[in-house]
């Protein structure tokens, strides 16, 4: 018995056991991948963008920023942050889906604080690919989640 999925294109897809190795794998990353993430965004934000690859888009609350060199200057530009994460899920991602490499997709929630002005929940989603020795992120989504009560406050 084949125990490999086949989607619609004919792209053989995890077995069971792997898919359960991958989901495993992919947890293991995305919890030390979010505890660096956050604690390099606090603590030296002029390092973040060592953390993304060259070619890597950030979407900070629909604005963008591509490549390593303008997403360094948008977190050296921004205030102090602390974060308080509330909420990890990650998924594998087909290795084709970042130049056949290992990829994992980290969901994030929960609330920031900018120095001075208070607290404000937030969702991140990071698509995160290994990169040599490291894992580097490849395309990363920042939003600012508004209460539809508030969103005319901001």
């Amino acid at each position: 018995m084949n125990n490999n999925v086949t989607t619609s294109a004919g792209t053989p897809n995890f077995t069971s056991a792997e898919r359960r190795a991958a989901v495993d794998e992919a947890g293991k990353a995305s919890d030390d991948f979010y505890r660096l993430f956050y604690k390099t965004l606090e603590m030296r934000p002029h390092r973040v963008a060592q953390l993304y690859l060259d070619s890597a888009v950030l979407i900070w609350d629909g604005n963008p920023y591509v490549t390593s060199d303008a997403i360094k200057k948008f977190y050296e530009n921004l205030p102090s942050l602390t974060f308080s994460v509330a909420t990890v899920d990650a998924q594998p991602l087909p290795r084709e889906a970042v130049g056949d490499q290992k990829t994992f997709m980290i969901t994030t929630g929960g609330s920031y604080r900018v120095s001075g002005v208070g607290n404000r929940n937030f969702s991140q989603t990071f698509v995160i690919t290994a990169h040599t020795d490291k894992w580097k992120i490849a395309s990363d989504v920042f939003r600012t989640q508004v209460h539809p009560t508030h969103a005319n406050a901001l």
